[in-house]
């Protein structure tokens, strides 16, 4: 998830100055994954469409992988940053069907 996030900053960020992440790992086993940039998108398609959980196929690959592991998952813009929030158990989070 963590490579996903930092592929798509770059690749569709624009004057990315700063990539935040943190792994929250609690002690019910809960894992949150929150990922912020400072990086204006893109030809954000999801953004112009009104649809904020992406449509990217490594973020609807991800999204799904975690919805299907009982998780949420969320990204979008927060302001001037573009912000990914995910919960679930691990590890079945990360594993590749």
């Amino acid at each position: 998830m963590t490579c996903e996030v930092v592929t798509n900053a770059i690749r569709h960020g624009r004057d990315l100055h700063r990539i935040v992440i943190a792994w929250d790992h609690s002690t019910n086993g809960t894992l949150a994954v929150m990922t912020r940039n400072d990086g204006s998108v893109q030809n954000d398609l999801a953004t112009r469409n009104g649809n904020q959980n992406g449509t990217g196929m490594g973020l609807d690959r991800l999204k799904r992988m975690v919805t299907d592991a009982g998780g949420s998952f969320e990204t979008g813009p927060d302001g001037m940053d573009y912000t990914l929030k995910a919960y679930s158990k691990p590890p079945s989070v990360f594993r590749e069907p």
